[in-house]
């Protein structure tokens, strides 16, 4: 049996795995609860790779994971991951990413966000939608009120290759 420490040594390499099999049907909502529970952990580095493994799930009940270690976490690096696992990295399809968009204009105007995370959300918007829009809360809600059903229409029709977003 191994001790406390060590297992907690190997959570970077579980929470990659634990993803992985997730990501192929495999006991997905009991993974998905403990990786949740891995990105409050006290360790940084548990989080960050908490974050990783829940990108890997691909399911959108991870958008809201996403969006709150983006909104809390105390460490840019974790919040830059949860970032990225919206935007772009990650096996959520670019149909899936499109339901972050209301959490993410939500965060345009947290008064609780640095500048480097809110920079972040705006990265998000722009590599979501394929749109360049200025750092601005109500140019991505208009446009997201008006061409929204559209583009997540687009993405819903895309070919397969296209639909993670990492093109």
């Amino acid at each position: 049996m191994e001790s406390g420490k060590q297992q907690e040594s190997n959570r970077p390499w579980d929470a990659w795995e634990l993803g992985m099999l997730a990501s192929r049907g495999i006991e997905a909502d009991r993974i998905h609860e403990l990786l949740v529970t891995w990105a409050h952990d006290n360790q940084q580095q548990a989080r960050f790779w908490a974050v990783e493994g829940l990108a890997h799930i691909g399911t959108e009940e991870t958008i809201k994971d996403f969006l709150d270690v983006l909104r809390n976490d105390s460490s840019m690096d974790v919040r830059e991951r949860a970032g990225c696992s919206l935007a772009k990295s990650g096996m959520l399809t670019r149909e899936q990413r499109m339901k972050a968009m209301p959490g993410l204009l939500e965060l345009t105007d947290d008064p609780s966000l640095n500048a480097t995370t809110r920079l972040w959300v705006y990265q998000a918007l722009r590599e979501i939608t394929n749109e360049n829009l200025p750092n601005d809360p109500a140019t991505w809600r208009n446009w997201y009120s008006s061409k929204g059903t559209e583009r997540t229409q687009e993405f819903r029709r895309a070919e397969s290759w296209a639909v993670l977003g990492n093109n």
